[in-house]
């Protein structure tokens, strides 16, 4: 048995599609807009308010963007898509409106009148609406706010009511699917609303968000992700997986499964950007329930196992949060320089780690960083910081506990989420690092604290990091190493996008057992689906 990147006991866990939006503008055809979603920021249970959407020239009260929309100068369609649990809609029809702007009216708006559901036993008091913008079927953002019901009050009340992110607006790099999960505004936190965009013409367009409901996604997660472990190396493996698998497909709506089947072409896995605000379900695990057959898709009826949707789609996971800013996932960034943070563990030695950072060392020039609290923090400081940032190190996941993070080479102290989180990023509001590889147990888990993500890698995003690599569940040494140096290959030296590097992974997983399934496929990827790194370090070999 190999050694596994954790610290001690009580672990707890592309091609283009074939047919393109019509709307592709150059930098002298573009103006800027911001996101409107005008309504009162409290309402008295069961009264009527008006909610005005669409776009506005500056920001919109109460709703913080992190940056406006690139839009076109000439005329184009608007659609917005609204996701609205605990509010009806007044006058029938459904959430989701269409308008023209043009050069006479470039910031055009729609206004809509909703009730404010009064049952306080079902639908929170904080509720949220999301709403998904598109310019000519192409989605380039999501904006959010708050709307208090009744006499409740936010738990931080210096936390901004609502935010807004924005997608790069290169057509070029728009994935075949883009899915966004939202917040249901119930009282159990079991609703999710989904929705869906694709530039594909035969993909079904959908008229309403949907609406799932589930209990314990959270300890289900936990349980999962524990279980993988204890199975590590025992023979049902396999199968425990894809039970695994199947129930968490089961959770997902029977429209997903079919725009995902719609978007498939033989011999080409489909990009898909997943926009949630939950922390807790590996989506990426998700096997269909049951593949239909399906004459205008062949991909979809090959008879074969297909595994989960993380080897079946090129997957980019991007965190939004409903209270504050989140940052944009770029489909491409640009590195000269890679940093390794590693350390000497006496108690519980990595030597696979060790090599993974002399070899990043030989092949890359990474600059050695030593897993000490106080140099990985006054590094990731630095305004001349690598833009590569690998981490060959022990990690673990305990948000009940003080041994949470990085495990430091001392074998006692924790490098946790909160001190990263709490960098100081300067002027530019961002470190100069732009990729994370965290290749240490656990890391990849997230959780919730006063309602917003957390976790390691939300913490990094959070300081402007464009994207990010991190595991669920404990890795092997020896496989993890392998996986890393591979990584590096196929994504500066041959320009795999990250996200299709994964796929790859996990799909020769299937099939296997032991580290060599359990380790590829606990790695999740966070950032744009087609996102490519452009490395140009002179030293690199």
């Amino acid at each position: 048995m190999g050694t596994t990147r954790y610290a001690v006991s009580d672990a707890m866990m592309g091609a283009i599609g074939d047919v393109l939006s019509t709307w592709a503008v150059g930098a002298d055809d573009t103006r800027q807009a911001y996101a409107r979603l005008d309504a009162p920021e409290r309402v008295p249970p069961g009264r009527v308010f008006e909610l005005r959407v669409g776009l506005a020239k500056t920001p919109s009260p109460g709703l913080m963007q992190l940056a406006p929309f690139p839009v076109p100068t000439r005329a184009f369609k608007l659609d917005v898509q609204l996701h609205a649990q605990g509010f009806d809609l007044l006058g029938g029809g459904a959430l989701s409106l269409s308008m023209e702007a043009t050069p006479d009216d470039p910031y055009p708006y729609q206004m809509l009148r909703l009730r404010a559901i009064d049952d306080d036993e079902k639908f929170t008091a904080t509720r949220v609406v999301t709403a998904a913008y598109s310019i000519d079927e192409r989605l380039i953002g999501i904006a959010s706010r708050t709307v208090l019901v009744g006499d409740a009050v936010l738990a931080t009340p210096a936390r901004p009511p609502g935010n807004a992110w924005v997608l790069p607006d290169d057509p070029d790099t728009r994935p075949d699917l883009e899915i966004i999960i939202a917040p249901g505004n119930d009282q159990t936190g079991n609703v999710h609303t989904w929705s869906y965009r694709s530039p594909h013409l035969d993909v079904p367009t959908l008229a309403a968000p949907l609406r799932t409901e589930f209990e314990g996604q959270k300890d289900y997660a936990q349980h999962a992700r524990q279980g993988i472990e204890d199975r590590e190396t025992a023979d049902i493996l396999p199968e425990y997986l894809r039970g695994v698998s199947k129930i968490i497909g089961r959770a997902v709506p029977a429209e997903i499964w079919a725009a995902l089947r719609a978007v498939t072409r033989a011999g080409v896995s489909p990009t898909v950007l997943l926009a949630t605000y939950d922390p807790y379900v590996p989506w990426e695990l998700a096997r269909e329930p049951e593949v239909p057959q399906d004459a205008e898709h062949p991909a979809a009826n090959q008879g074969t196992d297909p595994g989960p949707l993380g080897a079946r789609a090129v997957i980019g996971r991007w965190i939004y949060n409903t209270q504050t800013r989140t940052a944009v996932p770029p489909a491409q960034l640009t590195a000269r320089t890679m940093a390794v943070v590693s350390g000497e563990y006496k108690s519980n030695p990595l030597p696979e780690a060790t090599d993974e950072a002399t070899h990043l060392n030989r092949h890359y020039g990474a600059v050695q960083v030593s897993a000490k609290a106080r140099e990985v923090l006054d590094f990731l400081a630095r305004s001349d910081a690598p833009e590569l940032l690998h981490l060959a190190v022990h990690g673990r996941f305990d948000m009940t506990g003080t041994a949470d993070g990085i495990l430091m080479d001392d074998g006692r102290t924790y490098l946790d989420p909160t001190s990263v989180l709490g960098v100081n990023t300067g002027p530019g509001g961002r470190i100069a690092v732009r990729f994370v590889f965290l290749n240490a147990c656990q890391l990849g888990q997230e959780e919730k604290l006063l309602g917003q993500t957390a976790g390691m890698v939300p913490s990094f995003l959070s300081l402007g990091v464009g994207a990010a690599i991190a595991p669920l569940w404990k890795v092997n040494d020896t496989v993890a190493r392998t996986i890393a140096e591979s990584f590096y290959a196929e994504a500066l030296s041959k320009s795999i996008p990250p996200a299709e590097y994964m796929r790859r992974q996990r799909e020769a997983a299937v099939g296997r057992t032991g580290t060599e399934l359990s380790t590829p496929l606990a790695y999740l990827f966070f950032g744009h689906p087609r996102l490519t790194i452009d490395w140009n370090h002179q030293g690199a070999s």
